[in-house]
């Protein structure tokens, strides 16, 4: 039996195993959400294939993974881009490339939870199955089980996302999931009605994600910001835009143009943050992980004056230079400051696309 007494900080940190390096790890909850229209099944679509492949998603490692995407609201929808991942990736010659897409089956993450899980284990089961016949070789016990979910909602109807009670349910029925032996679970969901909201509904489901992702549209491109990472910094980036490939279904011989996830090699110049903006933005980041409410621009200058390292008697430099900053943020609309002087998060100006969920 592991026993450990207090902490010593000559210890060496043994960090937890990766599953994407640099942004999450293995045994993790985790939680893509933006408003509708934003991208978020593109995305996920694009994250289940470098899983799947076990090559970089924007730059950082993926471990190798079998993949199940849970789809109950738009099964045909993720069927299709998922084939769109496949075409542009060129992934269909690849026999060691397992994605499933599991829909229509009456999956639930309240009440008796127990056919759902026998559901999803079902299907690791046939994905493992399915990987034996094609490469004829029993899989490696490194490979990982990543289960995605798109949506939160449509495993959950009927539930009040603001009660507390309701959603402690629900994060029950994710953690029995996980602990039937899956190593990540990816949870795609929507953000509140104003731009100071984050995950909608109650704040346990933030509290008890191990990582959070933010999609947002700017112009052509969007953005994924980390605005929580349990065992990363928070902060981090990166930009996409949405493209469409002409793929053949053989079985009907017709052409369909599918959505899929292209990473942006340019730049809105206007979106680009000097390090200073970075770190401000990872601290109000931080403090918006635990309230849901606008930060007071005093009390953000107070903790970043400290964060900074200005110390005594170089408080009026720092005023000056706190306000360049929540100018700047303001201008390329990265913060909404209202009329009380309380700060959050902004959201970029809405784009809807109608193959972009």
């Amino acid at each position: 039996m592991p026993l450990h007494f207090g902490f010593n900080e000559q210890e060496e940190y043994v960090p937890p195993p990766e599953l994407i390096e640099g942004l999450v790890s293995d045994n993790s909850l985790n939680f893509v959400y933006g408003y509708p229209g934003v991208g978020k099944s593109i995305f996920l679509a694009e994250l289940a294939a470098c899983l799947a492949e076990g090559r970089e998603f924007f730059s950082h490692h993926c471990a190798q993974s079998l993949v199940i995407i849970a789809c109950e609201e738009d099964f045909n929808g993720m069927r299709e881009k998922n084939a769109a991942v496949h075409h542009k990736k060129m992934l269909s010659g690849f026999n060691d490339i397992v994605i499933g897409t599991l829909g229509d089956e009456g999956l639930r993450l309240i009440g008796d939870i127990r056919p759902t899980i026998e559901t999803i284990n079902g299907a690791f089961y046939e994905a493992e199955e399915h990987l034996i016949r094609r490469t004829g070789k029993v899989p490696d016990k490194s490979l990982k089980k990543v289960l995605i979910i798109d949506t939160l909602a449509s495993l959950c109807p009927g539930v009040d996302e603001n009660s507390s009670k309701d959603m402690s349910t629900v994060l029950e029925g994710l953690r029995q999931i996980k602990a039937s032996g899956i190593n990540a679970i990816f949870v795609a969901h929507h953000c509140g009605k104003d731009a100071s909201s984050r995950l909608r509904g109650h704040s346990n489901l933030e509290g008890r994600a191990d990582n959070v992702w933010r999609l947002r549209k700017s112009r052509e491109q969007t953005q994924v910001y980390v605005e929580k990472a349990k065992h990363h910094r928070n902060g981090a980036e990166f930009w996409f835009e949405i493209a469409t490939t002409e793929v053949l279904f053989q079985n009907a011989g017709v052409y369909k143009s599918l959505p899929y996830l292209k990473q942006s090699k340019k730049r809105d110049a206007n979106s680009c943050l000097s390090d200073d903006e970075k770190a401000l933005m990872e601290i109000i980041s931080e403090i918006s992980a635990t309230s849901h409410s606008p930060i007071s621009t005093l009390e953000l200058r107070k903790i970043a004056e400290r964060r900074f390292g200005y110390g005594d008697g170089r408080g009026e430099a720092f005023r000056k230079k706190f306000k360049r900053l929540l100018d700047g943020l303001s201008a390329k609309e990265r913060l909404l400051i209202d009329d009380n002087n309380g700060v959050c998060l902004e959201d970029f100006p809405s784009q809807e696309d109608d193959n972009a969920t």
